[in-house]
């Protein structure tokens, strides 16, 4: 390796350090880390109310919860590709599955139905 390829392997190892350090702090202040448990159920959760659900995030500006209702229903795939620091980029971060993220999905749906 010359001078500057080891100087941008270092630069890239630093970088990578910093986006994890900053993933998990970011993890954090917007809850992303808290284990729901296996109290939600996703067996009678459509895709349809997912997307209604990320209709009205997106008109509340909620950009989190719109970025969970994208994983829910397109899987990670649908994420990859997302803009550094975003919410997507986020959930990709730390490890967010389209699992976890029906589940939320469900629970916020829930949530929303008890209030009714």
């Amino acid at each position: 390796m010359n001078t500057a390829e080891i100087s941008m392997s270092s630069a890239l190892a630093t970088f990578d350090a910093v986006r994890s350090q900053l993933a998990d702090a970011a993890c954090m202040v917007l809850d992303l880390c808290t284990d729901q448990g296996d109290t939600m159920t996703t067996a009678h959760i459509t895709d349809n109310q997912i997307r209604t659900l990320r209709t009205e995030a997106a008109r509340a500006g909620d950009l989190r919860q719109e970025a969970i209702c994208v994983l829910a229903v397109g899987g990670t795939s649908a994420l990859e590709g997302s803009d550094p620091g975003t919410e997507q980029d986020l959930l990709l971060s730390v490890g967010r599955t389209q699992e976890w993220a029906r589940a939320e999905c469900a629970r916020v749906i829930a949530d929303a139905a008890a209030q009714e």
